[in-house]
């Protein structure tokens, strides 16, 4: 479904480097690494924010690398969620369908509505919800105009731990019932494994692994990318 091939991008003193990275159909993939790594550089990459100085964003066997932000097509739930605030919750839901000039789907907009459990506040403030009713608010206005590619970046990392939980049984309950791929940038280990197919490790600009969160989790092929992950029984050897 969407692919990145020998991507380089140079942005002051930061170096993004993708040599391969892949998105299947209804897979999630998510992007893990430490703060600084350029995990929510490579987002913007493939949202288009930023055009790489060399290699191809391609998506549907498109090469999409020089195509406008707002002609993509993908679902975006950023960090900070960036909702109106002057607007009310089923304006901001319908927001991106009225900026791309699409027709309302009446019928899928009220099945999404119901399933994110939103129906009873549709024209409340935006100020007056929780913090979980405004991570819905953000997944259904993604979800609004059915992109086959929702990207989120760090979506879930001001919730507590129940709310969190919640929020990744029904990513999944969504993703599988209307078919549409997740790239998911996260610092969580455990919120990665358990609701990716695979796994890309970034540090420093470098995808450093990308595959099977099994074979990643179980088996890191470097130094760096087993500190990261936290493995402790690293030793020292020497040759005799």
């Amino acid at each position: 479904m969407l692919r990145l091939d020998n991507l380089k991008l140079k942005l002051n003193s930061f170096n993004l480097k993708v040599d391969s990275f892949k998105v299947n159909k209804n897979e999630i993939v998510s992007i893990l690494g430490p703060s600084g790594a350029g995990k929510s550089t490579l987002l913007k990459t493939i949202l288009g924010v930023y055009t790489p100085n060399s290699g191809k964003v391609v998506y549907k066997d498109k090469d999409i690398t020089n195509l406008p932000l707002q002609t993509r097509g993908f679902g975006y739930v950023p960090q900070h969620l960036s909702l109106f605030s002057n607007l009310n919750v089923y304006d901001n839901i319908i927001f991106p369908i009225k900026a791309q000039k699409k027709d309302i789907d009446k019928k899928f907009l009220d099945h999404l509505i119901g399933k994110l459990g939103l129906k009873k506040h549709l024209f409340s403030d935006i100020t007056n919800l929780s913090g979980g009713e405004k991570q819905r608010v953000a997944i259904a206005r993604a979800l609004s105009f059915k992109p086959q590619l929702l990207i989120l970046d760090e979506p879930f990392s001001a919730l507590n731990k129940t709310l969190k939980e919640d929020m990744w049984e029904l990513l999944l309950d969504l993703k599988n019932e209307f078919n549409f791929s997740v790239i998911l940038v996260t610092h969580n280990l455990d919120e990665a494994y358990y609701l990716s197919d695979n796994v890309a490790i970034m540090i420093d600009g470098v995808i450093k692994r990308f595959g099977d969160k099994k074979d990643i989790f179980n088996n890191p092929n470097s130094l760096e990318v087993a500190k990261y992950l936290g493995f402790e029984n690293i030793f020292k050897i020497k040759e005799i």
